[in-house]
């Protein structure tokens, strides 16, 4: 309690800070003033290049005299809100930026021992590691699946300041985007500040695609009842995600809601494909959904043996000529264009 009111006495120094009396309004007042400072970095900052996760509440990043990436708190600098680190000199040597004169270039030092490059630095390219391990910023992020970055199929906005701020426009600009990508495989939102809205967003978005497989959305617990029953809603026609991450969602609510039970029972009645839901449901209709995962399991088994399916379909679509994949529930090999 000690260390805090410290943190707070010295926050009521800065005119910016000065109303503030508890540790949560610190907390809210500097990632107001970090997504302001976030919205302005340049592309090429090294400030694009450090994920603040916003975990420390000192406003005021002072590098430790012996080693540039800490505070003088022994904190990382990724612990910080972007606004305690006003100086782009610090980030720049927190981050071990080299600099060419002819080069606009970053390269990041990993020594010998990490990835990278054959000379043991780690270029900066969206989606590689940069300092401590930290993923690039949303706007880069976003920016490289618009630009059809071929190398980028994993895209990590977990825990991202910038995306938890604003989670319904990032989700509206990231499902706009991969509508157009066909590279990108894997979403990772966890911990994105996603709610009821946002879930609904992902839901219509998630009705026609086919390219996204793995979708991580766990410990976002703005997402209730609601929200779970608009992602079943889109899954009903969904014909590509395998495994979705659900855990720590909406609290006691959505783990035993009978209404997202009841909405993705409904959903598997047309996918096919979804074969792990990552969950824990309390509720008596857990062991239906168990069996019509356990039923997709099983298809996806038949599909990569060769043999037909047709028999482990729901009665409703057994002789309507299904195909997943290109491939007939009847058997045969995959159709080709």
């Amino acid at each position: 309690m000690a260390e805090f009111n410290e943190v707070i006495e010295t926050a009521k120094a800065d005119p910016n800070l000065a109303s503030v009396t508890t540790i949560d309004e610190l907390h809210a007042r500097l990632k107001e003033l970090s997504l302001e400072l976030s919205e302005k970095d340049e592309e090429n900052s090294p400030f694009k290049q450090i994920q603040f996760e916003g975990t420390n509440p000192n406003p005021t990043f002072t590098p430790n005299a012996y080693k540039a990436n800490k505070g003088m708190d022994g904190k990382l600098i990724s612990t910080y809100y972007r606004y305690a680190v006003k100086d782009e000199a610090v980030a720049s040597k927190a981050l071990g930026i080299k600099e060419s004169k002819k080069s606009t270039d970053r390269t990041f030092n990993r020594g010998s021992s990490g990835g990278g490059s054959a000379d043991g630095s780690m270029r900066s390219s969206v989606g590689s590691p940069t300092f401590g391990g930290a993923r690039k910023g949303v706007t880069q992020l976003l920016d490289a699946i618009k630009q059809q970055d071929p190398e980028l199929k994993v895209v990590d906005f977990s825990g991202q300041a910038t995306f938890q701020m604003k989670p319904d426009e990032k989700l509206t600009e990231l499902t706009l985007l991969l509508k157009e990508n066909n590279i990108v495989t894997t979403l990772i939102l966890k911990d994105c500040g996603i709610s009821n809205s946002g879930a609904a967003i992902l839901g219509e978005f998630l009705a026609t695609n086919s390219t996204i497989t793995n979708i991580d959305l766990s410990e976002n617990k703005a997402i209730k009842e609601e929200g779970g029953v608009a992602l079943a809603n889109g899954l009903g026609t969904n014909t590509g995600l395998l495994e979705l991450n659900l855990m720590g969602l909406g609290g006691s609510i959505a783990v035993k809601s009978e209404a997202i039970c009841a909405a993705f029972i409904t959903a598997f009645e047309t996918n096919l494909t979804l074969k792990k839901p990552i969950w824990r449901l309390d509720h008596p209709l857990a062991h239906t959904l168990a069996r019509l995962v356990t039923r997709n399991t099983s298809i996806a088994r038949h599909i990569a043996q060769g043999k037909p399916f047709e028999s482990l379909l729901p009665d409703p679509l057994k002789g309507t000529g299904v195909t997943i994949g290109g491939v007939p529930s009847t058997g045969g090999e995959a159709a080709t264009e």
